[in-house]
């Protein structure tokens, strides 16, 4: 049986500084977005800084996870639940 995983897609500053559109993460046994972002800082350090903030554990300023495309949310404690897949954007608009 293969292990959970959820499948993040890499969008905008995210996708240039890590050269790849997508990875898959196993899924965290804490099932946060926290927990999450963190596998991410540990995959992926040069996202550490500009898009994770440097304890890890949380984005940075303008930065937020869309969970299956039903919400979006910052929040490290927010649940994960069953979404397979998640997506890594900025939400600053410009115009």
């Amino acid at each position: 049986m293969t292990a959970p995983s959820i499948t993040v897609e890499l969008l905008g500053i995210a996708r240039l500084l890590a050269e790849r559109d997508e990875m898959v993460i196993p899924y965290p046994p804490e099932g946060t977005a926290g927990a999450l972002v963190r596998a991410l800082a540990s995959q992926v350090p040069v996202l550490v800084g500009p898009v994770i903030l440097p304890d890890g554990g949380a984005l940075a300023d303008g930065f937020a996870l869309s969970l299956d495309g039903r919400a979006w949310t910052r929040d490290p404690t927010a649940a994960l639940g069953d979404a397979p897949r998640a997506l890594l954007f900025s939400n600053v608009a410009g115009g």
